[in-house]
């Protein structure tokens, strides 16, 4: 994906936030992923 440093999170079209959510979840290397909806989108990280 080709995102700026600078480009704002809100101007990403819909599949570009999802795919964002994916590699962001995944970079995150837990042991276990429960999406809800598979490919629909994951919950943004929380701590």
């Amino acid at each position: 994906m080709k995102i700026g440093e600078k480009d704002k999170i809100s101007s990403l079209s819909k599949g570009a936030k999802e795919k964002l959510y994916v590699i962001v979840t995944l970079a995150r290397r837990a042991k276990l992923y429960l999406p809800d909806e598979p490919l629909g989108g994951i919950e943004k990280i929380s701590c």
